[in-house]
């Protein structure tokens, strides 16, 4: 790529029009200076309010540590000298680190595509990737995604949440429920809400999931904080269900929340005393969790499932089950992984995977949910392959319980 390109480049009126990054700090590593001055050069002109630069991932680690504030967008190349692109994957996860990552390589697509699983794997927010050339237009695309109220998430300091603080919340009450609601595709008929917690700290102001979730699992405090949203959730449920509003509610669980013995009879005598029925209430664990303790929680989930209470398998296609675990527990509902649905092209292995995801789960009879419907693309996509319901932000972003009412009734308008 000659050098006088970079002198060259400008992007079009149309390429900027929707784009606006000045909200966002971005880290470039990337060991060609030429790449680095194009990539950099592109988001100064999407007015980037920093853009820094490292040659390698040693040099992207030592940044990320001393930037202030820190970027909340790491563009990455696979292939650099000293540590490469993986490595620093590995070492940004171990991080608190909660912004965005995109990678770029001029590896083949399957490559790309495997280091974004393996990045996924290490909890890690991938916008998407970039091949090398690279196209300011490819790349204006991709950050596009970026929200703005994604900014300054890369400087969640997660490390300065404690065990005792995260106890107190819960006991103070200072977790509130968003909820993002589920459509059914076929008749845009309003199913029910996935139920996200936010922790609202008086001194740091809202703290990510991300921030507080890993550490209830590892202090011991993940029921507590488990049976407060859940009972939140079944509040909020029968006011909904006094405008006449029936939904089902998706309660995101860890297996050490289904290690509870008592766990089927705790819920339905919640659900009745909130004037809810065992049906209205969805559990939904992830994969890779559930299917390393089954033997342990296979008595729990089918207790449940006799009870009424709905059994989701969330993130499908990002752990490690095979169909004779999928088999074994009576699961009702199967979410695909946003990664195999957002910007999903028709052609190409990622389709292939949705594909017979979809085929699998209706032979199994499964309900199946697509998480990260964003564009109307996405939409059609999912339609065509005959998921049944639409999870994502082009439905509704989780919002405030008290506001659901509202957007049902402007969404059946709509519909």
């Amino acid at each position: 790529m000659p050098r006088k390109y970079l002198a060259a480049l400008k992007l079009g009126p149309s390429q900027m029009s929707n784009v606006d990054l000045s909200e966002f700090c971005f880290l470039v590593a990337d060991n060609d200076p030429l790449i680095q001055n194009l990539i950099s050069l592109i988001l100064q002109q999407l007015n980037a309010q920093r853009v820094d630069t490292a040659a390698n991932g040693d040099e992207a680690l030592v940044q990320l540590d001393t930037a202030e504030p820190k970027p909340d967008v790491i563009i990455c190349d696979l292939y650099m000298p000293s540590m490469d692109g993986l490595e620093l994957l590995r070492h940004v996860a171990a991080t608190t680190y909660n912004g965005s990552i995109l990678l770029v390589s001029g590896a083949d697509k399957r490559v790309l595509e495997t280091a974004v699983g393996l990045a996924k794997a290490h909890n890690l927010k991938v916008l998407g990737t970039a091949t090398k050339p690279i196209q300011p237009e490819q790349l204006t695309t991709l950050l596009s995604n970026l929200k703005p109220e994604a900014a300054r998430q890369g400087q969640t300091k997660s490390t300065a949440v404690t065990a005792d603080e995260l106890r107190r919340a819960i006991e103070s009450d200072e977790l509130e429920i968003h909820f993002q609601p589920k459509v059914k595709i076929f008749d845009r008929h309003f199913h029910g809400v996935e139920c996200l917690v936010r922790w609202r700290c008086p001194n740091r102001g809202m703290i990510s999931p991300d921030a507080f979730i890993p550490l209830a699992e590892e202090s011991g405090l993940i029921v507590a904080l488990t049976d407060t949203v859940l009972l939140k959730a079944m509040k909020q449920g029968l006011k909904w269900k006094e405008t006449g509003l029936d939904l089902k509610i998706a309660i995101n669980i860890s297996v050490a929340y289904l290690n509870r013995l008592d766990l089927p009879e705790f819920i339905v005598k919640e659900v009745a005393r909130h004037g809810l029925e065992p049906t209205n209430i969805i559990l939904e664990v992830t994969e890779s969790g559930l299917m390393k303790e089954i033997t342990k929680v296979l008595e729990i989930v089918m207790r449940l499932r006799l009870r009424g209470i709905g059994l989701s398998l969330d993130d499908y296609g990002t752990g490690y089950s095979s169909l004779e675990q999928l088999n074994r527990i009576p699961f009702v509902e199967l979410k695909v992984d946003k990664a195999f649905v957002h910007g999903v092209g028709r052609a190409g292995s990622t389709h292939t995977i949705l594909e017979s995801t979809v085929e699998l789960a209706k032979r199994m009879d499964l309900s199946v949910v697509a998480e990260g419907i964003e564009t109307q693309s996405d939409w059609d996509l999912v339609a065509g392959l005959g998921v049944d319901l639409a999870q994502g932000n082009f439905v509704s972003p989780a919002i405030p319980g008290a506001e659901i009412p509202a957007w049902a009734a402007i969404w059946q308008q709509e519909g």
